[in-house]
């Protein structure tokens, strides 16, 4: 999670106050793209670093990574208006690749946020607890394919 003095916190709350005010509504939606660009950049970075490279990390030690795991700016894009749903169109047609996936969920932006929200909760239950039916490293792996696949996305979106 972030502090108050983290700078992407500090952006994603100017960026809210901008937003808010609707003093351009067009500029403020293509910050937005490049915020969470850079979120999902940052996450993947984490995953990959854990699940896509294949660490030696203890199960016990997984259900530290989606306290890692940001999800401000997915907050801010899944909570916006038209112009913000225009602007992620092409992300929001990607389907989620857990086949559990309930239709609610999707798509992968939905997906994606309810699956770190619910691991940051569970994430909190005390270790002792027997959490190995939970699969953590298939869950960060399946996390990660889809911030990979959204990062292909957004990273064509910024370059327009």
């Amino acid at each position: 999670m972030m502090s108050p003095s983290d700078p992407l916190h500090e952006l994603l709350g100017g960026l809210a106050e901008r937003w808010g005010k609707a003093l351009d509504p067009e500029q403020d939606v293509q910050a937005l793209v490049r915020v969470a660009t850079l979120e999902a950049r940052r996450n993947l970075a984490i995953l990959d670093l854990v699940v896509g490279q294949g660490a030696a990390i203890p199960p016990a030690s997984l259900w530290d990574i989606p306290g890692m795991l940001q999800t401000e700016a997915l907050q801010v894009v899944l909570g916006q208006g038209l112009l913000t749903q225009q602007a992620f169109a092409g992300v929001r047609r990607l389907k989620a690749t857990d086949a559990g996936t309930t239709p609610d969920a999707a798509d992968v932006l939905t997906h994606i946020y309810v699956r770190i929200a619910a691991l940051q909760a569970l994430a909190s239950v005390p270790r002792r607890q027997d959490l190995k039916q939970l699969r953590i490293r298939s869950r960060l792996t399946t996390l990660h394919t889809d911030f990979s696949r959204v990062v292909a996305v957004l990273g064509r979106e910024v370059k327009k």
